[in-house]
């Protein structure tokens, strides 16, 4: 089904939908295509966190359930007898392999629609949040990849980025991460990866925890301003989809040239009641050559 293997993917997501405390039936998310593709929901990722107590172990997906995932209002991939409820877990992204249950490709035009029902099973005292996301490869090629240099590669990093805490359940603190190439070279966009803690202010609950689970990527810009987030409605995917750890495989963005002073900037929420420190690296291949000869 795919348009060109060689062609770079993009991530499509769904806006994040807000839980309330001891909303037993949950809430549903939907992706609305922006554009005709390919949505692959072998390696589809999703994202359940608290939002709404200072806690230390906020990631719930791998505690929350998915009761339904609809392709285009009419095909049920949840199947099974007396309301079945799949668990979550075996989408999250810091899964082993990407694609473990592998629920195929879905041919999509613009305006159609993948919608999942999460739920906590009516956990009392707690609100949540909830999205998910999945590689695209859009129809309107954005061309093939720029071959990765045959030597070795350095890192380029953003720094060290304070996210705020969120101002209130489900409505999240926006933070960018920046990283600036000090020379040309080739980016290698697959390799992006995020890791991140958040400053939880009860020392009862533990000091310091993951970040990740409790943010989504809102925005991934290219230098050129091109976009690698897409959707309607404002999408966001798990922040876990570039954890430290995942595969790098999971997304086939691709590489790109850059410039000296050019940036890739990632716009990451913060659902949280922490701030969270966050950073961003990926392999960078600079013209002259590698750094170290040998």
């Amino acid at each position: 089904m795919a348009f060109n293997t060689g062609q770079r993917e993009l991530v499509m997501g769904a806006p994040a939908q807000n839980g309330a405390s001891g909303a037993g039936n949950g809430v549903t998310c939907t992706i609305t295509a922006s554009e005709p593709g390919i949505f692959d929901m072998d390696r589809m990722g999703v994202g359940v966190f608290i939002d709404d107590v200072e806690i230390q172990g906020a990631d719930l997906t791998n505690q929350a359930m998915v009761t339904s995932l609809l392709i285009q209002n009419s095909i049920e991939l949840i199947r099974g007898r007396n309301t079945p409820a799949a668990p979550t877990s075996v989408f999250t992204g810091t899964r082993g392999i990407a694609s473990a249950i592998p629920l195929g490709k879905f041919a999509l035009q613009t305006g159609d629609t993948i919608a999942a029902t999460i739920s906590t099973g009516g956990t009392a005292g707690i609100d949540w949040s909830a999205t998910f996301g999945a590689p695209f490869l859009p129809r309107n090629s954005r061309g093939a990849s720029t071959p990765l240099p045959s030597w070795q590669p350095v890192y380029a990093a953003s720094p060290l980025t304070n996210i705020a805490t969120s101002g209130a359940a489900g409505t999240p603190t926006a933070g960018t991460l920046t990283i600036t190439f000090d020379e040309d070279g080739v980016m290698d966009l697959t390799s992006l990866q995020l890791g991140g803690i958040n400053e939880v202010g009860n020392i009862g609950n533990g000091t310091y925890k993951d970040g990740l689970g409790g943010c989504t990527v809102a925005s991934i810009t290219l230098p050129s301003s091109n976009e690698v987030v897409v959707g309607q409605n404002t999408p966001e995917v798990p922040a876990t989809m570039w954890a430290p750890g995942r595969s790098y495989t999971w997304n086939n963005f691709g590489a790109y040239a850059v410039s000296a002073g050019s940036t890739l900037v990632v716009t990451v929420n913060n659902y949280l009641v922490d701030d969270v420190d966050v950073s961003a690296g990926l392999r960078f291949f600079p013209k002259g050559g590698p750094a170290i000869r040998g």
